[in-house]
C-alpha cells in the first residue's frame, strides 16, 4: 500500500482541524474522524503530497516552509487491518472559516480538553492526536524517536 501523509491543521487557539470522513461503502474509516491527507503519488516527496492533498481536499495553498514534520507511524494488520507507512505533519494558524471541504462531510475541531475516547476517531488518528497533545504539554514539537510507533 502506498505511503500516507496526514496533516494536523492547527488553529490559532491550538485546536486541531480534522476531517469528518464520508460514511459510504468503500471509504476507508467511513464515518470516522481522521486527518486530511492521502497517498504519496509517484514522483512526489512527502511535502509535495501534503501540498497536493490540501489543495484537493480543502482548496488551500500552503508553502513547503509552513509544513513541519511531526512523526512517522507504521500501521500493522493486527491492530489497524493493514500495513502502511504514515507520515504526519503540522501546519499552524489555519482559520477553519477559510477552508472549503471538498472531501468528506466536513471538519471537526479537537482540543486538548476533549475526551479522545468519546470522539469517533479512527484508531491510529486517536494515537497521533494523543501523542501530539502529550508532546505539546511537554513543550516538544516532535515525538522523540523512542515514542514513534
Amino acid at each position: 500500500m502506498e505511503p500516507y501523509v496526514g496533516v494536523l491543521l492547527m488553529t490559532k487557539k491550538g485546536e486541531i482541524i480534522l476531517q469528518q470522513r464520508d460514511d459510504k461503502p468503500g471509504v476507508r474509516d467511513a464515518g470516522k474522524i481522521a486527518t486530511f491527507g492521502g497517498g504519496i503519488e509517484e514522483g512526489e516527496d512527502e511535502l509535495d503530497a501534503v501540498i497536493r492533498e490540501l489543495k484537493e481536499e480543502l482548496v488551500i495553498d500552503v508553502s513547503r516552509e509552513s509544513i513541519v514534520k511531526f512523526c512517522d507511524y507504521s500501521l500493522v494488520p493486527e491492530i489497524h487491518g493493514r500495513s502502511q507507512k504514515c507520515a504526519f505533519f503540522i501546519i499552524r494558524d489555519i482559520d477553519p472559516e477559510k477552508i472549503t471541504v471538498m472531501e468528506g462531510q466536513g471538519y471537526v475541531l479537537v482540543s486538548q480538553k476533549d475526551n479522545l475516547e468519546k470522539l469517533n476517531l479512527s484508531v491510529f488518528i486517536r494515537d497521533v492526536v494523543r501523542d501530539y497533545f502529550s508532546t505539546k504539554e511537554a513543550g516538544r514539537e516532535k515525538i522523540p524517536q523512542n515514542m514513534m510507533r
